[in-house]
């Protein structure tokens, strides 16, 4: 009996299961102690959150994170997901990217600015998270786009690693893990968001035709700030809206020139941003083009391909007129010598094929000797100052990486080069210097390899699929991904970087419906 009894707090016994009730007193004090922990840890962080820099915001909330992150683990698994709500905030958040400005965001009291961009994203990660906690389904779908494509997820962990290690050396580390967590969710997440979402025949084009609508729209947004010589909502600008970037306002007031003419932005802080979106879509306008089947839709895509090109003129940006050459010249190549692969007797394959050199070799002359062929690809004039400035930022790199090959943490580029341009503005304009510096030579070797590799497996794809493996958007991708590799040399805003890693994710999941469809690749 004693094993199935134990004395209460009067001395008596109490059989189990019951426990004895402790005194009133004892419960008091421990329910009061812990309630007063609260209060002082609440006190403590309320008073470091008023003390300390805005930088240090998400240092203090990661505690919080990780409890939150415990609490997703620990939920059971569902038959139901929500994973519509995955794929329909991430289409939300990428067309948020591209079509409201970057630089305005609600202004709370006391709070923050609050971007739009961010009030899609946070839920979009949240809800991925939840999703892959919760349903088998989900996760089986993830592991089915990674099995037969394990080089991008290897390169994308190991990229995802080498930030996570930088934070430790970084010069700011508060800047660094918050700089580090806000890539993560608003970028990484895009990757395994589109990989998921495209491993479905079909859902893939959800992805392209929300990019080409969008640069359709934009280009049309860039006409008419063209011929407005001024961003066109600037001067109507509601009073719960910022412009979140500190001397933005005025830059768009005074408007962008070069050689006398307006440069648009669009939705964008700068031009370049805006040109960089209008090239990566030109592939895919060139698809739908080669793809109709009427004559009249063949010429409205042709109206849409040349809206691109006067969109980009506007920008009066040399890397979109490039980007939008090689979409032309890499599409154009690699479809004519597909084709007279498979259909021997055909006379538009040939002759496409071997009006190439030729054509290459007249453009290279024209860059040469025709000074607007000149000015708006290698550059001549008034651009030779932005490509002195390039030169320069590599000559003070390489010191500073000689000092750290390893990086010196996430958004610290600019900060550990110290190039001002001739306003004052601290500035990097490549994205391989970006990369050096922030993530080090291996993690500039991880990203570059990622595009190459993606590159070259879309180029394999789309030579040797057919049409019934439903992958006919790696020719465009493939066309894009270079595009994207010739932009960022010369650029390093992050304004388009969900896109990118949408347009990554997007070519791992064509790559492995491919392999899956028995294409040897």
């Amino acid at each position: 009996m004693a094993r199935l009894a134990f004395l209460g707090t009067n001395g008596t016994a109490v059989l189990q299961p019951y426990k004895p009730q402790r005194a009133p007193l004892h419960r008091f004090l421990r329910h009061g102690a812990f309630l007063s922990m609260c209060i002082l840890l609440g006190l403590m962080n309320g008073f470091l959150w008023v003390l300390l820099p805005p930088q240090l915001f998400l240092v203090f909330a990661l505690p919080l994170a990780v409890l939150l992150l415990l609490v997703i683990w620990a939920l059971p698994d569902v038959e139901h997901a929500p994973t519509r709500w995955v794929a329909r905030l991430f289409l939300i958040y990428l067309g948020v990217t591209m079509l409201w400005p970057s630089y305005l965001a609600f202004q709370v009291s006391g709070l923050p600015l609050i971007s739009i961009q961010r009030l899609a994203v946070v839920p979009l990660a949240l809800l991925f998270v939840i999703c892959y906690s919760i349903s088998a389904a989900f996760r089986a779908d993830l592991k089915n786009v990674f099995d037969d494509a394990k080089w991008p997820l290897r390169l994308v962990a190991a990229f995802t690693l080498v930030q996570l290690l930088t934070i430790f050396w970084a010069q700011n580390v508060p800047y660094a893990i918050s700089f580090t967590l806000k890539f993560w969710m608003q970028y990484t997440v895009c990757f395994f968001v589109a990989a998921w979402l495209a491993m479905s025949a079909g859902r893939d084009r959800s992805i392209v035709r929300l990019l080409v609508g969008a640069a359709l729209i934009l280009s049309v947004i860039a006409s008419l700030e063209w011929f407005n010589h001024g961003v066109l909502w600037i001067n109507h600008i509601p009073s719960f809206l910022q412009v979140e970037q500190e001397g933005l306002f005025q830059r768009f007031v005074e408007g962008a020139m070069r050689d006398g003419r307006y440069r648009a932005v669009g939705t964008y802080s700068v031009s370049l941003s805006l040109a960089e979106v209008l090239a990566l879509s030109t592939p895919f306008i060139i698809h739908q083009m080669m793809k109709a089947k009427s004559i009249w839709i063949i010429a409205l895509w042709g109206l849409a391909d040349l809206l691109l090109l006067w969109g980009i003129e506007t920008t009066q940006s040399r890397l979109g007129t490039l980007g939008w050459v090689v979409a032309h010249a890499v599409y154009g190549c690699l479809w004519a010598f597909r084709r007279w692969r498979r259909q021997r007797t055909d006379l538009v394959a040939p002759a496409v094929s071997l009006m190439y050199p030729i054509a290459t070799l007249v453009f290279f002359v024209g860059m040469f000797t025709i000074p607007a062929i000149r000015n708006r690809t290698i550059g001549g004039g008034s651009t030779g100052a932005s490509d002195q400035s390039r030169l320069e930022q590599f000559a003070q790199m390489w010191p500073k990486l000689k000092a750290n090959p390893f990086g010196y943490g996430g958004g610290s580029s600019g900060t550990v080069l110290q190039y001002y341009d001739p306003g004052g503005l601290l500035t990097v304009d490549s994205y391989v210097i970006t990369l050096l510096l922030d993530m080090g030579v291996i993690g500039f070797l991880l990203f570059a390899g990622l595009l190459i590799y993606l590159a070259v497996k879309m180029i394999q794809v789309a030579w040797s699929a057919t049409e019934k493996h439903e992958v006919d958007l790696a020719l465009p991708l493939a066309c894009a991904f270079l595009v994207m590799i010739e932009v960022r040399l010369v650029l390093s805003q992050f304004d388009n970087h969900a896109l990118l890693f949408a347009l990554m994710g997007l070519g791992a999941a064509l790559l492995s419906r491919a392999r899956r469809n028995g294409v040897q690749v």
